[in-house]
């Protein structure tokens, strides 16, 4: 199995998409930080294992000596020279084109819709679990002339109360489903329940945003998967009670308008007749499920015995 997976990582490096994580913000990060992103790294290392598409992953800023190089030397052990990874001490901007990378940041206005395996996403390895840096890695960005965008969380999920933060391996997983998929419904099932209240309906979607990217494919797919679930009733199932439906039953027996299209007046006469026969026998406090439906017998009754009435006469 593992010389599978070596197979399968190897030939990632050769054909499969790229993902860059920087790996330069040692200086904004305390110890167990860094120790805790090294830790995601691990579960990265994984995802990408058992993914069906291997990413080739590149960890770049590695300087020696570094604290990051450091903690996954020691976490990592032996392995950490065997792996399918290219480690390397220089930025991303230095390693790919510029016009070829994207800078994945929270901060960022532009919102990611589709993956472009020919395109590098760069990811910060940046964990701030004191205080919630903002503008870090989008400075970065902007400060090389590095197109960036964001995930499309707040898009598709309703988020409770707190930071869009995800973790290494979240967004690992995130970016590997969208380009299996290109569905981002399928891809944020990898964010936890626990940091959002579930997705959007289409109708709770920012209109603003819609009209910038209505025609986007996955956005159409994920509108007709809400239109599905709503017309099968499992978004809501309305319920009627049995009083309820005994009043609409009799009051719709009440409301009963015989067909006029013909415009015979022998017929009109007769509805006429009709109406005023249930208007005046109908008693609210006896009504019962029954009821109605015995007075109309009787009033038919009642009708065909006044055949020779002023209302039956040509």
């Amino acid at each position: 199995m593992l010389a599978h997976d070596n197979w399968r990582l190897a030939s990632a490096m050769t054909f499969g998409p790229q993902i860059a994580f920087d790996f330069s913000f040692d200086d904004q990060m305390a110890r167990p930080e860094i120790i805790s992103m090294v830790s995601q790294l691990t579960h990265v290392l994984n995802a990408n294992k058992t993914a069906a598409d291997p990413f080739y992953m590149h960890w770049t800023g590695l300087k020696d000596g570094s604290a990051t190089l450091t903690e996954m030397r020691r976490m990592i052990g032996g392995h950490f020279e065997n792996l399918m990874v290219n480690v390397t001490d220089q930025d991303a901007m230095d390693v790919f084109p510029r016009d070829k990378l994207i800078y994945l940041t929270a901060d960022s206005a532009n919102i990611m819709h589709t993956f472009d395996a020919d395109k590098v996403y760069v990811v910060g390895g940046l964990v701030d679990a004191r205080t919630i840096q903002t503008g870090i890695t989008l400075g970065k960005a902007k400060r090389y002339n590095i197109n960036h965008a964001r995930l499309p969380l707040d898009l598709y999920l309703q988020w409770e109360t707190g930071a869009k933060t995800l973790t290494l391996d979240q967004v690992a997983r995130i970016l590997h489903t969208m380009h299996e998929t290109q569905d981002w419904t399928e891809a944020l099932k990898n964010v936890p329940m626990r940091k959002h209240g579930g997705f959007k309906m289409a109708r709770q979607i920012n209109k603003k945003v819609l009209e910038e990217i209505n025609t986007r494919p996955e956005l159409e797919k994920y509108y007709q998967r809400q239109k599905e679930a709503i017309h099968k009733g499992r978004e809501r199932k309305e319920t009627v009670s049995r009083d309820n439906a005994r009043f609409s039953f009799s009051r719709a027996k009440r409301e009963f308008k015989w067909d006029l299209s013909d415009s015979d007046v022998k017929k009109t006469q007769e509805t006429s007749y009709f109406n005023e026969e249930m208007e005046e026998d109908y008693d609210p406090t006896s009504d019962t499920l029954f009821s109605s439906s015995e007075k109309v017998e009787s009033n038919q009754q009642n009708r065909r015995g006044k055949k020779g009435s002023k209302w039956f006469q040509t």
